[in-house]
């Protein structure tokens, strides 16, 4: 019994790091639950969400970007909407719904 002051501060770090990854996790469900009501899909874990969202912005990116551009005048509207589309995947990869090589495989896209 006089030994077991030694372990309290274990013990309440082990709590710490305990209660951190419930709390991580939870918000983790909780963004994948929003997304479900969002657009009526029923993912169940945070691997499937990824898959979906870059599969579903590689379907956008691949028709971005025209073969020929036959009329040149617009570029400033054009680089606005590329801007908010890297803008879009900054934001997504800042919140976690993309992985680092993600967000630089559909970057690249855009940018070619």
């Amino acid at each position: 019994m006089e030994n077991i002051g030694q372990f309290i501060p274990l013990i309440v770090i082990i709590t710490i790091v305990v209660v951190v990854i419930k709390l991580k996790n939870k918000g983790r469900e909780t963004r994948i639950e929003e997304f479900n009501k969002k657009h009526g899909t029923n993912f169940k874990n945070e691997l499937e969400l990824n898959y979906y969202v870059a599969t579903r912005l590689d379907k956008k990116a691949e028709g971005i970007i025209p073969e020929k551009k036959e009329i040149f005048g617009n570029d400033e509207e054009e680089d606005k909407s590329l801007m908010s589309k890297v803008s879009r995947l900054k934001r997504l990869y800042n919140n976690g719904t993309l992985t680092k090589a993600e967000f630089e495989e559909a970057k690249n896209k855009l940018l070619k």
